[in-house]
Order: C-alpha cells, then structure tokens, then sequence
C-alpha cells in the first residue's frame, strides 16, 4: 500500500536558535490538513532523483490545528542530508510533499 501524499506551502520560516528553524506548512490547495494527536510526526519528502530525502519530524503545534502544521528542525552538524536541504532549500513560498 502506498502512503498517500499531501503537497504543503512554507507558509514562514522562522529561526528559533542557533541552527534551529520553525517551518510552519499549510495546504498547497487550501483545503485542511488532517487532524493529529500530540505526539504526531509527518515524513517530509525533500528533493529529487538521487538527492531525495524523506525524514520523520515531529509536530510542534497544537492538536486540533487544522490550517497549519509547524515542525522545528534542528540543522545537525553530521546531517546526512535531510536537515541541512531543508534550511538550505526551504524558503517562504517553497513547496514540499508531506506524509501524515
């Protein structure tokens, strides 16, 4: 069975700390995101062909939230990819593909 993919917008991108970034992702179609339960993460599917990376994050936001999810990733020194795309890459405006 094939997970089912949602296409997000970077609504903001925030800088939380030193190497840490709030990512805050809405629909790219406006309709509603899934409804999550405290403790949910997605994978976040980032790139393309051989330089694609899908990664869990945590939600950070309040359950309930249906407009918006917000993740907070840390860029790791010996990233092997993932964190540093998605500083690197991601911009206000970026789309991506999520998996809930």
């Amino acid at each position: 069975m094939s997970e089912t993919l949602i296409t997000v917008r970077v609504a903001r991108k925030e800088t939380l700390a030193q190497e840490i970034a709030l990512f805050e992702l809405v629909p790219a179609d406006g309709a509603t995101l899934p409804p999550f339960e405290a403790g949910a993460h997605i994978d976040v599917h980032i790139g393309q062909g051989s330089t694609q990376f899908v990664r869990p994050y945590s939600l950070c936001n309040t359950p309930g939230q249906a407009a918006t999810w917000q993740i907070g990733v840390l860029r790791e020194e010996q990233s092997r990819g993932g964190s540093a795309a998605m500083h690197a890459w991601l911009k206000e405006g970026s789309t991506l593909q999520v998996s809930a």
